[in-house]
């Protein structure tokens, strides 16, 4: 096992796209004439945790990538200051990719449940 950046696992990434997209669902919410200004409150809330967060992990990926830059790595990728983009992109992608195939997944059988009564 080992151990990664906090947020970036499957668990993470839901929260964050959860938080993210929650003041779009209160918008919609408010457009249908559903006005709650707490549900709101806490949207906004929400949203902003998950920002704080997301900037921390880029800024996690940067400084990491900096600090393999000063150790001088003599890896092309790591001198030419692509090290810390390759991995803020690598770790997102593939934490995207897993949370991606588990909702896919979940949602193809359900729809076989359904028609399996």
């Amino acid at each position: 096992m080992t151990a990664g950046l906090p947020g970036t696992g499957i668990g993470g990434m839901f929260y964050l796209l959860s938080a993210l997209l929650m003041p779009v669902h209160e918008f919609f919410a408010f457009l249908s004439g559903r006005r709650n200004l707490k549900r709101w409150r806490v949207a906004v809330k929400q949203a902003a945790i998950a920002s704080i967060i997301l900037i921390g992990i880029w800024l996690t990926g940067w400084f990491l990538g900096y600090l393999l830059h000063l150790a001088g790595a003599n890896n092309t990728i790591v001198s030419s200051g692509k090290a810390s983009s390759l991995i803020r992109t690598v770790t997102v992608s593939l934490s995207l990719v897993t949370l991606a195939s588990v909702l896919i997944g979940v949602q193809a059988l359900s729809i076989f449940v359904r028609y399996k009564k």
